[in-house]
């Protein structure tokens, strides 16, 4: 585990990894979740914008042009405007703004993946 205020090599690496790699701001759909009108949302290698707001129950919602409006196939790591975002470097130390956009990172990759490392 990294500390804050670190300036060490490892957390060089990882501001800069943070720096290239293009992280969404949309969520990654599951079932259950609230869906909020003007989000943009995840599923299936597609990127969505929900048009109302609503719980997502299934699939179908996906398919309901009333539901949700396509707007691109979702490639991962490929930046799209005013949707993906990447870590701005001000400095080599691992800082609080640095920690809390690895941890955004890692539920992203969580929640597209399904691979949970969190508690690495």
């Amino acid at each position: 585990m990294l500390k804050i205020n670190n300036n060490s090599l490892i957390s060089g690496y990882i501001k800069q990894m943070l720096h290239e790699f293009n992280l969404p701001k949309a969520k990654v759909l599951s079932i259950g979740m609230q869906v909020f009108a003007g989000g943009y949302y995840i599923t299936q290698n597609k990127l969505y914008r929900a048009l109302k707001t609503d719980v997502y129950t299934s699939l179908k919602n996906v398919k309901d042009k009333s539901f949700f409006h396509l707007i691109d196939n979702y490639i991962y790591g490929k930046s799209y405007l005013n949707i993906t975002k990447n870590l701005e470097l001000n400095s080599s130390i691992y800082n609080k703004y640095a920690h809390y956009y690895l941890g955004d990172y890692l539920r992203f990759y969580r929640d597209y993946k399904g691979i949970d490392l969190m508690s690495m």
